[in-house]
Formats: structure tokens, C-alpha cells, sequence
């Protein structure tokens, strides 16, 4: 789509120092789900701005574009909801709920 990739190498940089300390045991598993309710809301909420952020607004974003950024917001928002029903000691089966409620 012609963006600049910097936004994405940050991006997955500190993902991965976030998924190298928490299998180390250095950072507590709350800011992955934090994170990924976070980003969720930003791209479900500002699906615009998102698209600015990674520079990949140069052509202007369509009405198909708006709602599918809007779609993928919120499944990050839900897996987010997952791993955090995960992480305060909900079974599985009882995260899922939590997932389905939201």
C-alpha cells in the first residue's frame, strides 16, 4: 500500500521485547491484554487515525476500509478480553463467556 514500514518494525519490536520479558518473567502478563484492548479501541474508535498512524493514509481511506478496520478493532479488543479473563483466573470456558458478553 506504499506505507513507510517504520511504524510496523516499532510496532513489532516491542512486541517482541514485551513477549521476551513475560516469558522471562521481567514483565507481569497484564500489558499484553491492556495492549491489545487498547489498540483494539483505537482502531475500532479512530479507524481513520489508525490508518494515519502507519502512513498509510496517502490515498485517502474508503467506507469499505473504515468498517473493516473496524472489524479487526474489535476482535483485538476481544482477544484482549480473553487474555485478560485468562490472566485474572477465569477457566476457559468462562473467558469465552466473558468474549461472547462483549
Amino acid at each position: 500500500m506504499g506505507a513507510p514500514h517504520a511504524p510496523i518494525l516499532v510496532l513489532k519490536a516491542l512486541s517482541g521485547a514485551l513477549g521476551l520479558g513475560t516469558s522471562r518473567g521481567v514483565v507481569p502478563l497484564w500489558p499484553a491484554a491492556a495492549s491489545a484492548i487498547g489498540n483494539g479501541l483505537h482502531f475500532y474508535l479512530f479507524p481513520k487515525a489508525a490508518w494515519a498512524a502507519y502512513g498509510a493514509d496517502g490515498k485517502g481511506v474508503s467506507k469499505v476500509a473504515v468498517s473493516w478496520t473496524r472489524g479487526v478493532g474489535w476482535s483485538i479488543v476481544l482477544r484482549g478480553v480473553y487474555l485478560g479473563s485468562l490472566i485474572l483466573g477465569a477457566a476457559r470456558q468462562d473467558a469465552f463467556g466473558y468474549t461472547f458478553l462483549a
